[in-house]
């Protein structure tokens, strides 16, 4: 997967060094969860992009407090090759 850098301030990426893996890692995580919550990705894309398979993944929603069953009707086409 192609990465791209970022550039942002040393006092944003001290508030990214409280969670778990390194700051990278965090924003990462944020970015993702976001675009998430937009309905931009699939949770299927979303956990792909993390490296954790699903069941992590709502894991991970739960912990962040959230909602995992709110899929787009064009998400769940995706992820099920179903016409609905």
């Amino acid at each position: 997967m192609k990465k791209t850098a970022v550039k942002l301030p040393k006092e944003i990426v001290d508030k990214f060094k409280k969670g778990r893996g390194s700051p990278a890692e965090e924003i990462d995580k944020v970015l993702i969860l976001e675009l998430y919550k937009k309905q931009e990705i699939s949770s299927g894309k979303a956990a792909e992009y993390l490296g954790v398979n699903r069941r992590d993944f709502f894991d991970l929603l739960y912990r962040e407090g959230i909602p995992y069953l709110d899929e787009s009707e064009e998400n769940l086409k995706d992820e099920t090759n179903i016409e609905i």
